[in-house]
Protein backbone atom coordinates (compact mmCIF):
# COMPACT_ATOMS: atom_id res chain seq x y z
CA UNK A 1 0.00 0.00 0.00
CA UNK A 2 3.13 2.29 0.43
CA UNK A 3 4.48 1.66 -3.18
CA UNK A 4 0.19 2.51 -4.22
CA UNK A 5 -0.48 5.57 -3.30
CA UNK A 6 -4.40 6.27 -2.60
CA UNK A 7 -5.10 2.64 -3.02
CA UNK A 8 -7.57 1.00 -0.27
CA UNK A 9 -7.47 -2.38 1.28
CA UNK A 10 -11.00 -3.67 1.38
CA UNK A 11 -11.78 -6.77 3.45
CA UNK A 12 -14.56 -9.43 4.45
CA UNK A 13 -16.25 -8.75 8.18
CA UNK A 14 -15.25 -11.95 9.23
CA UNK A 15 -14.75 -12.17 12.18
CA UNK A 16 -15.54 -8.73 12.75
CA UNK A 17 -13.07 -9.36 16.00
CA UNK A 18 -10.12 -9.06 13.82
CA UNK A 19 -10.62 -5.56 12.63
CA UNK A 20 -8.60 -3.64 15.39
CA UNK A 21 -5.91 -6.02 15.32
CA UNK A 22 -5.35 -5.21 11.22
CA UNK A 23 -5.66 -1.66 11.73
CA UNK A 24 -3.13 -1.49 14.35
CA UNK A 25 -0.57 -3.51 12.82
CA UNK A 26 -1.20 -1.50 9.25
CA UNK A 27 -0.54 1.57 11.52
CA UNK A 28 2.65 0.12 13.35
CA UNK A 29 3.87 -0.49 9.62
CA UNK A 30 3.47 3.02 8.69
CA UNK A 31 -0.23 2.89 6.87
CA UNK A 32 -3.32 5.03 7.63
CA UNK A 33 -6.09 2.40 8.77
CA UNK A 34 -8.46 4.32 7.26
CA UNK A 35 -7.53 2.57 4.34
CA UNK A 36 -8.33 -0.48 5.10
CA UNK A 37 -12.02 -1.27 4.44
CA UNK A 38 -14.46 -3.73 6.05
CA UNK A 39 -17.92 -5.06 4.67
CA UNK A 40 -20.34 -7.47 5.69
CA UNK A 41 -21.00 -11.00 3.99
CA UNK A 42 -23.96 -10.06 1.28
CA UNK A 43 -26.48 -12.78 -0.63
CA UNK A 44 -24.54 -13.75 -3.58
CA UNK A 45 -25.55 -11.73 -6.30
CA UNK A 46 -24.78 -8.62 -4.17
CA UNK A 47 -21.67 -9.84 -3.41
CA UNK A 48 -21.05 -10.23 -7.13
CA UNK A 49 -22.28 -7.14 -8.26
CA UNK A 50 -19.56 -5.80 -5.64
CA UNK A 51 -16.69 -7.71 -6.67
CA UNK A 52 -16.89 -6.18 -9.98
CA UNK A 53 -16.10 -2.55 -8.21
CA UNK A 54 -12.52 -4.14 -7.54
CA UNK A 55 -9.59 -2.90 -9.45
CA UNK A 56 -7.21 -6.59 -8.57
CA UNK A 57 -8.08 -8.84 -5.70
CA UNK A 58 -5.20 -10.27 -4.02
CA UNK A 59 -5.56 -14.14 -3.52
CA UNK A 60 -4.37 -15.25 0.23
CA UNK A 61 -1.28 -17.31 -0.44
CA UNK A 62 -1.48 -19.25 2.70
CA UNK A 63 -5.27 -20.41 2.01
CA UNK A 64 -6.37 -19.74 -1.75
CA UNK A 65 -9.78 -18.71 -2.38
CA UNK A 66 -12.06 -21.09 -4.54
CA UNK A 67 -15.38 -20.06 -5.24
CA UNK A 68 -14.27 -16.39 -4.84
CA UNK A 69 -11.69 -16.87 -7.52
CA UNK A 70 -13.83 -18.31 -9.61
CA UNK A 71 -16.45 -15.04 -8.92
CA UNK A 72 -13.66 -12.62 -9.51
CA UNK A 73 -12.79 -13.85 -13.60
CA UNK A 74 -16.52 -14.30 -14.34
CA UNK A 75 -16.63 -10.58 -12.96
CA UNK A 76 -13.71 -9.87 -15.49
CA UNK A 77 -11.71 -8.43 -12.22
CA UNK A 78 -8.00 -9.68 -12.15
CA UNK A 79 -6.90 -11.97 -9.46
CA UNK A 80 -3.25 -12.40 -8.42
CA UNK A 81 -2.00 -15.47 -6.85
CA UNK A 82 0.63 -16.89 -5.24
CA UNK A 83 1.14 -20.60 -5.86
CA UNK A 84 3.36 -22.93 -3.25
CA UNK A 85 3.60 -26.62 -2.54
CA UNK A 86 -0.02 -26.89 -0.94
CA UNK A 87 -2.89 -28.32 -2.38
CA UNK A 88 -4.69 -25.22 -0.50
CA UNK A 89 -2.10 -22.77 -1.89
CA UNK A 90 -2.45 -24.12 -5.38
CA UNK A 91 -6.37 -23.80 -6.03
CA UNK A 92 -6.34 -20.59 -7.24
CA UNK A 93 -3.64 -20.93 -9.96
CA UNK A 94 -5.65 -23.85 -10.89
CA UNK A 95 -8.44 -21.94 -11.66
CA UNK A 96 -6.58 -19.42 -13.38
CA UNK A 97 -4.62 -21.83 -15.51
CA UNK A 98 -8.23 -23.00 -16.74
CA UNK A 99 -9.45 -19.41 -17.39
CA UNK A 100 -6.01 -19.32 -19.63
CA UNK A 101 -4.67 -16.20 -17.48
CA UNK A 102 -1.35 -18.16 -15.88
CA UNK A 103 0.00 -14.62 -16.03
CA UNK A 104 -1.29 -13.83 -12.75
CA UNK A 105 -0.04 -16.33 -11.39
CA UNK A 106 3.12 -15.69 -9.29
CA UNK A 107 5.58 -18.47 -7.09
CA UNK A 108 7.37 -16.15 -4.44
CA UNK A 109 6.09 -13.13 -2.26
CA UNK A 110 8.45 -10.89 -3.92
CA UNK A 111 6.91 -11.74 -7.68
CA UNK A 112 3.91 -11.33 -5.76
CA UNK A 113 3.60 -7.84 -4.29
CA UNK A 114 5.63 -6.78 -8.27
CA UNK A 115 2.85 -8.04 -10.22
CA UNK A 116 0.16 -6.54 -7.83
CA UNK A 117 2.25 -3.09 -7.89
CA UNK A 118 2.56 -2.89 -11.43
CA UNK A 119 -0.74 -3.53 -12.45
CA UNK A 120 -2.42 -1.07 -9.59
CA UNK A 121 0.10 1.73 -11.39
CA UNK A 122 -1.69 0.76 -14.97
CA UNK A 123 -4.99 1.07 -15.39
CA UNK A 124 -4.37 1.23 -19.37
CA UNK A 125 -3.23 -2.57 -18.72
CA UNK A 126 -5.97 -3.79 -15.78
CA UNK A 127 -8.43 -2.41 -18.30
CA UNK A 128 -6.93 -4.72 -21.62
CA UNK A 129 -7.23 -7.85 -18.84
CA UNK A 130 -10.97 -6.96 -17.51
CA UNK A 131 -11.07 -7.06 -21.29
CA UNK A 132 -9.41 -10.76 -21.93
CA UNK A 133 -10.85 -11.92 -18.69
CA UNK A 134 -14.67 -11.39 -19.78
CA UNK A 135 -14.23 -12.88 -23.12
CA UNK A 136 -13.13 -16.06 -21.32
CA UNK A 137 -16.50 -16.20 -19.86
CA UNK A 138 -17.34 -17.50 -23.65
CA UNK A 139 -14.25 -19.47 -24.30
CA UNK A 140 -12.28 -20.80 -21.51
CA UNK A 141 -12.97 -24.56 -20.03
CA UNK A 142 -12.97 -22.58 -16.66
CA UNK A 143 -16.57 -21.83 -17.35
CA UNK A 144 -17.60 -24.39 -19.77
CA UNK A 145 -19.91 -26.57 -17.26
CA UNK A 146 -20.76 -29.55 -20.40
CA UNK A 147 -17.03 -30.15 -21.65
CA UNK A 148 -16.52 -30.15 -18.03
CA UNK A 149 -18.88 -32.55 -16.77
CA UNK A 150 -18.33 -34.55 -19.93
CA UNK A 151 -14.55 -34.98 -19.31
CA UNK A 152 -15.72 -35.87 -15.09
CA UNK A 153 -17.79 -38.75 -16.90
CA UNK A 154 -14.82 -39.90 -18.64
CA UNK A 155 -12.97 -40.32 -15.59
CA UNK A 156 -15.28 -41.92 -13.53
CA UNK A 157 -15.63 -44.49 -16.44
CA UNK A 158 -11.73 -44.82 -16.86
CA UNK A 159 -11.46 -45.54 -12.76
CA UNK A 160 -14.26 -48.19 -12.98
CA UNK A 161 -12.54 -49.59 -16.23
CA UNK A 162 -9.23 -50.36 -14.09
CA UNK A 163 -11.37 -51.24 -11.42
CA UNK A 164 -12.77 -54.07 -13.15
CA UNK A 165 -9.57 -55.01 -14.28
CA UNK A 166 -8.45 -55.94 -11.01
CA UNK A 167 -5.86 -52.91 -11.67
CA UNK A 168 -4.59 -50.95 -8.55
CA UNK A 169 -5.71 -47.31 -8.14
CA UNK A 170 -3.78 -45.05 -10.37
CA UNK A 171 -3.52 -40.86 -11.68
CA UNK A 172 -6.38 -40.68 -13.86
CA UNK A 173 -7.23 -37.54 -16.13
CA UNK A 174 -8.08 -36.09 -19.83
CA UNK A 175 -5.56 -35.34 -22.59
CA UNK A 176 -5.35 -31.70 -22.95
CA UNK A 177 -5.20 -31.10 -26.67
CA UNK A 178 -5.76 -27.46 -26.66
CA UNK A 179 -4.40 -24.77 -23.84
CA UNK A 180 -7.00 -22.17 -23.58
CA UNK A 181 -4.33 -18.99 -23.53
CA UNK A 182 -5.04 -15.28 -23.08
CA UNK A 183 -2.67 -12.25 -23.95
CA UNK A 184 -2.99 -10.07 -20.70
CA UNK A 185 -0.14 -8.58 -20.18
CA UNK A 186 1.02 -7.17 -23.26
CA UNK A 187 -1.07 -4.00 -23.83
CA UNK A 188 0.70 -0.92 -25.40
CA UNK A 189 1.59 1.17 -22.88
CA UNK A 190 0.16 4.87 -22.94
CA UNK A 191 2.79 7.41 -24.16
CA UNK A 192 2.78 9.00 -20.58
CA UNK A 193 3.53 5.24 -18.89
CA UNK A 194 -0.03 4.33 -18.94
CA UNK A 195 -0.28 5.22 -15.17
CA UNK A 196 -3.33 6.39 -13.61
CA UNK A 197 -2.45 9.20 -11.82
CA UNK A 198 -4.12 9.87 -8.38
CA UNK A 199 -6.64 7.58 -9.28
CA UNK A 200 -8.10 5.19 -5.98
CA UNK A 201 -7.04 1.63 -6.53
CA UNK A 202 -9.11 -1.06 -4.65
CA UNK A 203 -7.44 -4.06 -3.75
CA UNK A 204 -9.78 -7.09 -1.89
CA UNK A 205 -8.37 -10.24 -0.36
CA UNK A 206 -10.30 -12.95 -0.85
CA UNK A 207 -11.40 -15.81 1.70
CA UNK A 208 -12.31 -19.74 0.98
CA UNK A 209 -15.66 -18.69 1.21
CA UNK A 210 -16.10 -16.66 -1.88
CA UNK A 211 -17.82 -13.83 0.26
Amino acid sequence: MKRVPGSVLWLLRFPGLGEPNIRAEAKAHGIDPTRIYFSDVLPRAEHLARVYLVDIMLDTPTYNGCSSVVDSLWGGTPIVTMCVDRMCARMGASVLKAAGASELITTTLEQYEELTVTLAKDSKQLWHIREQLEDARDHSPLFNTKKWTRDFEQCLEMAWSRYEQGLEPDDIGVEITELYTLNLLSAEKKDDGGNDGGKKINLLTVNEEGK
